[in-house]
């Protein structure tokens, strides 16, 4: 190995810092030491060796990122370099990025739940057929793509429980409405049915 061969393992704190997934190694090494980091499933400690394919889960407050590690690189690049590093599981990402509108925009979150609202004097009408015909659904945005299918990002809240559901890539959008109605009754069951946790 000559010292331009890219290394094919390395230490998980330098990765996290490379990546600049944390500003500083030290910043990385205390997320390690407390439990919010694990590697294809489990808790490790700073010094895990890593190599491509690894599996990461890396929270940093309320996010959760689900990374799959593309590559490794001994020095810190900037931040264009270090996104090829990592391929983000497409579903996590959705679910972090509606997670970090309900924390960041907690008093403008209740726009995603209305089935309408008039803007200039038209009323314009919600796509989402699940609010107010699944309980406890308090919004988020339909789609479709048609290089993915049918989605939809939804959230629900019951009994002072909320759950996110991210479904992607149904054939229609009634089998991606009964796929999301039947996550949130299985997740979050109707009152008085919780489990003690």
């Amino acid at each position: 190995m000559t010292d331009r061969d890219p290394p094919t393992r390395m230490r998980l704190d330098k990765w996290l810092w490379a990546a600049r997934l944390f500003k500083t190694r030290a910043l990385a090494a205390t997320a390690i030491d407390g439990g919010r980091v694990q590697v294809n499933g489990e808790r490790v400690k700073r010094a895990k060796v890593v190599g491509v394919g690894d599996e990461l889960r890396v929270r940093q407050g309320p996010l959760e990122y689900r990374l799959h590690i593309r590559a490794l690189a001994e020095r810190r690049g900037p931040a264009r370099e270090a996104a090829m590093l990592f391929e983000e599981d497409p579903v996590a990402k959705r679910e972090r990025e509606t997670r970090a509108l309900q924390v960041r925009f907690p008093g403008r979150y209740h726009y995603f739940g209305q089935k309408s609202f008039t803007w200039k004097g038209r009323k314009l009408k919600s796509t989402n057929q699940l609010l107010g015909a699944i309980a406890g659904v308090d919004g988020m945005k339909t789609g479709y793509i048609r290089a993915s299918g049918y989605n939809l990002v939804a959230s629900a809240k019951r009994g002072g429980r909320r759950v996110l559901v991210v479904v992607m890539g149904e054939k229609s959008g009634a089998a991606r409405n009964g796929h999301v109605a039947a996550l949130i009754d299985e997740y979050l069951p109707q009152r008085g049915m919780f489990a003690a946790r």
